[in-house]
């Protein structure tokens, strides 16, 4: 009963970590510039600075 009960346990795990690693975003390219950041307003502070500067 406990060997059933750790390998339902592990079996759980083991989904659960395969599961969180998938991930729905879409690549992105860049042809002038791109701003990375893990947040949504970064980059868009990011994009400003480089709209003002000229980056091209």
């Amino acid at each position: 009963m406990k060997q059933l009960l750790s390998l339902t346990l592990l079996i759980l795990l083991v989904a659960s970590t395969t599961i969180a690693q998938q991930t729905q975003k879409p690549p992105l390219h860049g042809k002038n510039w791109m701003a990375i950041t893990g947040k949504p307003l970064a980059a868009t502070a990011g994009s400003m600075v480089f709209r003002r500067v000229g980056m091209q």
